[in-house]
Formats: C-alpha cells, structure tokens, sequence
C-alpha cells in the first residue's frame, strides 16, 4: 500500500470535538511524525448528528473536495470523516443516533470517503455514575458502528486510564466535562494513533503549551496502549 502524504480528515462534533483547538493541535504535533494530518473542523457547541445532517454547511463540507496541485483536473475527497455524537444521546438515546449517524454515512459514502466514530470521555449525570455512563455511551457507539460498518475511536477510554493512573494530571476544565489543554492533547493522541496506525511517542505538544514533556510522554503512552490492545485503527 502507497500511504500518502498528508491525511486529509474532516471533523463533525461539538465542543468536545473542537474545544481547545484538537483538531489544529492534531495538525501540528503530526508534522513531527511519519504521517502528517491536515484536520478541518465543524463544531458547534452543543450540535448533536442530527444538528450536522440539518446543517448545510455540515453536509457542504463532507461533500468539499480538495484540488490536485499536479492535475488541474482531478480533486480529492476527504480519508475520513470523524462524527461525534452529542455524549447524552449515546448514552440515553441510541436509536437517535443511528438514524443520524446512518443519514450523514449515506452523505459520506456519497462523498466516496469514510466515516469513523469519535467516542469522547465521560460526564457528570444524574443518573450515572463516570463508569457506567461512559459503558453506556461505548455500548451506543458500537452498536451503531456495527450497522454502518465503521470504527470507533474510544478516546473515553483513554481518558478513564489515565484519570486512574495519574490523577494530577487535570484532563477536565472547570466544568468536570470539557477538555482542558491535557485533555485535547490526549484526544488528539489518540487520533494520531487510531489515523496513522503509528506510535504517537516522540510527537510534539501540539502547540499546547501547557502540556510539558512528561506529561506528553505518559499520554502518548496510554493513547498508545489503548490503540495496541485493540488494534483497530481507522482504515482509508
């Protein structure tokens, strides 16, 4: 197989997707690594699927396809589009989101790319405890990932790791939900791994400069981890 140079990786989600500027700092660290990654994002806070399918410009940027520098008259399509569901949905709500997930797949096949599932990490709820919320939202996004026949990405798993593990470091803003700079850096990690298929250890901070050397280590570690006991990355 002929990798490319440069994946091309569309994100559809919300503030868990975008916040702290992942999808930028997953473009930066990569230019460090044997893959590069040129992510775009469309993220709106609160946006669930079934907002991206409603959205025009959601449905525009699946659809965009990028020229060919050497051939005026060939383009390219994304290698992935990465969808992330509202986290309460997943978890309360799954026949609502594979209904939309299946609308904005049949878009994506369309498009002659793929689709990739974005599992984020866990929140506070009424209901449930981290740890069930976060088995719930897992059951939801494989259960609709064997009905379109496409990964997921569980970063919330990577989250629940390294949240055991090492407790300082502060993965969670304020709010006990969004993610802080180590947050979106172990989100991006974890991207790295599951698009390249390769070992995110040795990559930059991303730009996150909060994010000192150790604690880059030990979260490329665990995204690394994550990604070797279940090989299962992100096929294009």
């Amino acid at each position: 197989a002929v990798l490319p140079d440069t994946l091309r990786v569309l994100f559809l989600g919300n503030s868990l997707t975008g916040g702290r500027s992942m999808p930028e700092g997953l473009t930066r660290m990569s230019k460090r690594g044997k893959q590069k990654i040129k992510a775009t994002v469309r993220a709106v806070g609160g946006y669930t699927l079934e907002s991206h399918f409603a959205d025009v410009q959601s449905r525009t940027n699946i659809s965009y396809t990028i020229p060919d520098a050497t051939n005026p008259t060939n383009r390219f399509t994304w290698h992935v589009v990465i969808l992330q569901e509202h986290s309460q949905v997943a978890v309360y709500s799954w026949q609502q989101m594979l209904a939309s997930a299946q609308k904005l797949d049949g878009a994506i096949k369309a498009a002659k790319t793929n689709t990739a599932l974005f599992m984020p990490q866990s929140r506070p709820d009424a209901i449930y405890t981290p740890s069930q919320f976060l088995d719930r939202a897992e059951g939801g996004y494989n259960f609709v990932a064997r009905q379109i026949n496409c990964p997921v990405v569980p970063v919330g798993r990577a989250w629940q790791i390294s949240e055991v593990r090492h407790p300082s470091i502060q993965l969670r803003a304020g709010d006990g939900y969004h993610p802080s700079a180590h947050g979106a850096y172990l989100t991006a990690c974890m991207f790295y791994t599951y698009l390249t298929w390769q070992s995110p250890l040795g990559l930059s901070n991303g730009g996150l400069l909060t994010v000192n050397e150790r604690d880059a280590i030990i979260l490329q570690k665990i995204a690394w981890e994550v990604f070797a006991s279940r090989r299962a990355g992100i096929p294009y």
